[in-house]
């Protein structure tokens, strides 16, 4: 999957997708970036490269149901994705869903 149908496959679920910076308007909004590159070797050769992504939501409603839809995304779509941690940031009320998956 290369960096640009992961951006495509997040906009499915939403239109306020950032990479690597926020939306400045207020609202929530998806946020990505890139934090490594990823392979696989057999027989001393690289055989495939991916990359580990962070990917954030921050929402501002409570009960929010993008959460889920952003994980059952990475579900559906095979990819392979950490538990989502959730915080809140009560200097700008929003709650903060975090993701790291890797695409491959």
């Amino acid at each position: 999957m290369t960096l640009k149908q992961f951006r495509d496959l997040l906009l499915t679920v939403t239109d306020r997708v950032g990479h690597g910076e926020q939306f400045k308007d207020g609202g929530n909004y998806v946020v990505w970036h890139e934090v490594g590159k990823i392979s696989d070797t057999a027989d001393n050769a690289r055989t495939e490269n991916g990359y580990r992504i962070a990917v954030d939501y921050y929402t501002k409603d409570e009960y929010d149901s993008l959460p889920d839809k952003i994980t059952a995304l990475f579900d559906n779509d095979e990819i392979a994705a950490d538990d989502v941690v959730i915080d809140y940031e009560p200097d700008t009320g929003y709650t903060h869903y975090a993701w790291t998956c890797e695409v491959i």
